[in-house]
């Protein structure tokens, strides 16, 4: 059986979330960066997030400080 991969990104209201839906109904299975990727590595490093920009923050935090620890 062939397995696919599709990685969806875009802007707030650019219909990321309406596609992933959609695929959802085709029996595609899905994941969240920032609920399955972000929130825990949020956790470890004791800065949760609640806001788009504590989100945005966290990340830009992780690119610079943390990527080598999470390789």
């Amino acid at each position: 059986m062939l397995k696919y991969i599709i990685g969806l990104t875009g802007s707030l209201g650019s219909g990321c979330s309406t596609t992933a839906n959609y695929l959802k109904t085709k029996r595609y299975d899905s994941i969240s960066i920032s609920r399955d990727i972000l929130a825990p590595l949020a956790v470890k490093s004791q800065m949760p997030f609640t806001t788009r920009k504590e989100r945005q923050d966290f990340g830009n935090y992780a690119r610079e400080k943390l990527r080598d620890e999470y390789k």
